[in-house]
């Protein structure tokens, strides 16, 4: 696959132990559902990236989500735009669908979902149950 600057964070290396990983992956803010990746300690230069697959405390997300919002104001706010113009609304989705949901769970419960415009450019299906585009 081609090497995209800013889009390497699939090639990173993930372990479930937290002390041996050197960053943490976060949902940008407002531009969910991308992420960045984010040193949690000095990476040296040639040191491997090492995702830690642990769970963040609350604080400790909130404080990083914070960071980013206020240092990358400019890019979230563009990736947003590419977010809405792929995504339609999930609140007026929810309300026009007669769909009962399933399982029990709720998407206030399960986070926010958004519906996809299937009539995005370029867009194509490659799998389905769970469909992956």
């Amino acid at each position: 696959k081609e090497v995209v600057p800013g889009w390497l964070g699939g090639r990173m290396k993930a372990l479930s132990a937290v002390v041996d990983s050197n960053c943490v992956t976060i949902p940008l803010p407002g531009a969910a559902p991308l992420c960045a990746v984010v040193a949690t300690r000095d990476v040296k230069e040639g040191e491997e990236v090492i995702q830690g697959m642990q769970a963040l405390e609350p604080d400790a997300m909130e404080e990083l989500k914070g960071i980013l919002s206020k240092k990358y104001t400019r890019d979230i706010s563009s990736l947003r735009l590419h977010i809405e113009m792929a995504c339609e609304n999930a609140q007026e989705a929810a309300q026009s669908s007669s769909v009962p949901e399933t399982n029990g769970n709720s998407s206030s419960e399960l986070g926010p979902f958004h519906q996809l415009n299937l009539q995005y450019p370029g867009l194509k299906k490659i799998h389905q149950d769970p469909d992956i585009y």
